[in-house]
């Protein structure tokens, strides 16, 4: 990666600036500290609203050749106090206009917060992720790209849903890999119908004394970077960008309003079992959405299929749920949809109730 601004600053720029482009430039290669970094997809301008002075917790402090640096401070006082302040950077991707990354050297409490901020209080970002078939696809192509490495991996993985509910096993394990293959390890997690949150990883040249470097992915697209940055940013994170980049695509435009006559576009999520052949699983299904948080659900139809009406209070977006076959479930966005409501209950159906592939 070649870092899009000049690592040689003159004095009159802020300290903390300096600190944080000076750890980017040098791309962390003695592993001493880590740079955190944070895909979300967007169709606005985030540099313009952290810029306004509503917000009162961004300072922009320097903008050049598609890269922003802002200070975050944020102070709460009160039963819930909070105490937070770090730099970070905003990049746009080349060639991918609704994809930028949240740059940042702060502790990870902190760096979480600011994208906690970024995500729920000024709304101008979506977070979107992967089912397990496409973060399989962006480990197995890293592993791929990295010619003379070794990549080893550890991750705790949750169960879903639909089958904590079937027996007494625990909700989380630990899976290792060394020498097996790493498709070998998604499809053990399968089998035990288990999937990946976030994988850990630990690069190594083989027969070099040298330190291995550790970091780690979410499918959500947080990224831990401690060593090799060129190699991990050319290598994990431009692809996953690229990939959330279509994910973005294949959401964006899905409102009624967008289309001629308040057409539907549906989208799909497909299920690798016939969860819905039991009635049970129903009851299942309603009861789970009860829980949904920041929305409000109606229950149209509960038995023999189901119909369920949303709204998203976090942006207004609308749409009703169907289950009428037996393996899917089927989303049909009304007259306001956005792609970060879409994609929120699309997770909250995979953390939730059971893995599945999202199609349209």
């Amino acid at each position: 990666m070649e870092l899009p601004f000049d690592n040689t600053l003159p004095y009159e720029e802020p300290l903390s600036r300096q600190r944080l482009l000076k750890h980017l430039a040098i791309l962390l290669n003695t592993g001493e500290n880590d740079v955190k970094i944070k895909a979300f997809a967007t169709s606005k301008q985030l540099e313009g609203i952290l810029g306004h002075e509503i917000y009162g917790v961004f300072t922009l402090t320097y903008s050049q050749n598609g890269v922003s640096s802002f200070q975050f401070r944020l102070q709460k006082r009160g039963a819930k106090s909070e105490n937070y302040r770090c730099d970070f950077l905003v990049m746009r991707q080349p060639k991918l206009p609704n994809i930028v990354l949240i740059i940042s050297d702060c502790d990870r409490s902190t760096f979480k917060r600011l994208c906690q901020y970024l995500k729920g209080n000024t709304g101008a970002v979506a977070e979107l992720g992967f089912d397990q078939a496409g973060f399989r696809e962006l480990i197995i192509n890293f592993r791929d790209f990295l010619k003379g490495l070794e990549i080893k991996a550890s991750k705790v993985v949750k169960r879903p849903y639909a089958y904590r509910k079937r027996d007494d096993k625990p909700d989380t394990a630990e899976i290792t890999w060394g020498s097996c293959e790493i498709e070998e390890v998604f499809d053990r997690a399968r089998d035990l119908n288990w999937w990946f949150k976030s994988i850990s990883y630990i690069l190594e040249t083989p027969g070099s004394l040298m330190r291995p470097v550790r970091g780690s992915v979410t499918r959500d697209g947080f990224f831990f970077i401690t060593g090799m940055f060129n190699t991990v940013y050319e290598g994990l994170v431009s692809p996953y960008c690229r990939k959330l980049q279509s994910r973005f695509e294949f959401l964006q435009n899905r409102a009624r309003l967008k289309e001629e006559g308040f057409q539907t576009k549906p989208i799909r999520l497909d299920f690798y079992e016939d969860f819905f052949e039991m009635p049970a699983c129903n009851n299942d299904v309603i009861e789970m959405f009860h829980s949904y948080r920041n929305a409000s659900v109606s229950v149209l139809h509960g038995n023999p299929y189901i119909h369920l009406s949303v709204v998203d209070f976090q942006d207004g977006s609308s749409y009703d749920i169907l289950i009428v076959d037996k393996q899917s479930i089927t989303i049909v966005p009304q007259l306001r949809a956005t792609p970060r409501a879409l994609h929120r209950v699309c997770e909250y159906i995979w953390d939730n109730f059971n893995e599945g592939t999202l199609c349209g």
